[in-house]
Formats: C-alpha cells, structure tokens, sequence
C-alpha cells in the first residue's frame, strides 16, 4: 500500500503518512511538510496554527487549519 501511494502521489516514503490528509493535497504540498519536518497528520496538529505559519506557505497553512481536529 505505502508503494503504490508513493507512485500515486510521487512523493519518498517518509510522506506517505501525509496522504491521510485526504483529498486537495497534492505532491507538493507533501514536499512542503516533509521539508518542514513534518511527517503525520499528528505531527502537523500538534502544533499551534502561529508554528505551522511559520514553516509552511500561508495557503497550504490555511487548508490544514480546516482539516484541524476541534
């Protein structure tokens, strides 16, 4: 499964965690997390929006925040 989500989405193993976010996140969108560090949708929620605006552009920043678990 983690094969085919990586030729699916073209993007290295360690972001494939990252496909959990669903649809509306495209390849380099998973590169930008995992350049920021970020792996899982546990790791992005963790942290406050103002941490996340500081590593990731604003539009991606604000897609995730509509997906932040209440």
């Amino acid at each position: 499964e983690a094969l085919f989500s990586q030729l699916e989405f073209g993007i290295p193993a360690v972001a494939v965690p990252l496909t959990r976010l669903g649809a509306g996140f495209g390849r380099a969108d998973h590169l930008a997390l995992v350049a920021a560090g970020l792996r899982s949708p546990d790791e992005i929620f963790a942290l406050s929006p103002d941490s996340l605006a500081a590593r990731l552009p604003p539009a991606l920043c604000a897609r995730l925040e509509r997906l932040r678990p209440a």
